[in-house]
């Protein structure tokens, strides 16, 4: 491979011996080697016999485990976190074997919807629960560096099994929290939620510096030692705070 990587540096138009480049053959070929090092394990020995009998028969949740893979379209990185869940039946599994299967199928060539099928499909078959549900939300450089370069697009991939597919209320108690989050993600991301926060920024600044000129007296802010106004005839530039507001009505008029 040490050569080939060399052929492929001469082709991009640069000499692989000059300084900077001397050892980048080797550094490629140990870095591919480890992000592929999925392909020599399997579930078993990973999971290792880590299977034990728990009288427990609700939700068990693993979330927000990092994932690092390559897209095999273009041997570009994505990465994002993965969500699984799982409701067992007699047996539950080491909790650390979830984020080490996770691992292993990452560690691959991979399609993200792929890679999600696999890590639920393998838990699925492994431990037999009554159902397994798996989302995984990630980046793609592939996308965001080159190509559409769509800087702020994240994918969503899920998949549901056993009662977590048959079941909607199962599903809401695994999803919630993640929907909403993405669905606060998207909407801090739109045009009309920046322009609220920046005019939400504004009228804050104006508040501050309107009172900051308020002499601070006896009684309430703005009354002088006998509780009376200390600037006759003062009173809040409405306009200025609101632009295009109505000043509120008073009782009796």
């Amino acid at each position: 491979m040490i050569d080939e990587i060399r052929t492929i540096l001469r082709e991009l138009g640069e000499n692989p011996s000059r300084d900077g480049l001397a050892r980048t053959p080797e550094r490629v070929e140990s870095s591919l080697r480890y992000l592929t090092s999925g392909y020599s394990l399997d579930a078993d020995s990973i999971l290792n016999g880590a299977l034990f009998d728990v009288e427990h028969d609700e939700m068990v949740i693993v979330k927000d485990i990092e994932v690092f893979s390559l897209c095999e379209h273009h041997m570009i990185p994505f990465f994002g976190k993965c969500h699984v869940a799982y409701l067992p039946t007699d047996k539950v599994v080491g909790l650390s074997k979830i984020p080490r299967l996770v691992d292993m199928y990452a560690r691959r060539l991979q399609v993200q919807e792929r890679l999600t099928l696999q890590i639920a499909e393998t838990l699925d078959r492994k431990i037999r629960p009554r159902g397994v549900a798996v989302v995984i939300e990630a980046r793609h450089l592939c996308m965001i560096m080159r190509g559409v370069e769509k800087q702020n697009s994240v994918a969503v991939t899920s998949s549901m099994l056993g009662i977590f597919k048959e079941n909607q209320n199962t599903r809401n108690e695994f999803l919630p929290d993640r929907t909403q989050l993405a669905l606060t993600l998207a909407a801090c991301s739109t045009p009309s939620f920046r322009t609220w926060t920046e005019r939400g920024r504004g009228l804050i600044g104006t508040f501050h510096e309107r009172f900051a000129q308020v002499p601070r007296g006896g009684g309430r802010p703005g009354r002088g030692e006998g509780g009376h106004d200390a600037r006759p005839g003062h009173r809040l530039d409405r306009d200025a705070l609101h632009p295009g507001a109505r000043p509120a009505r008073r009782r009796g008029t």
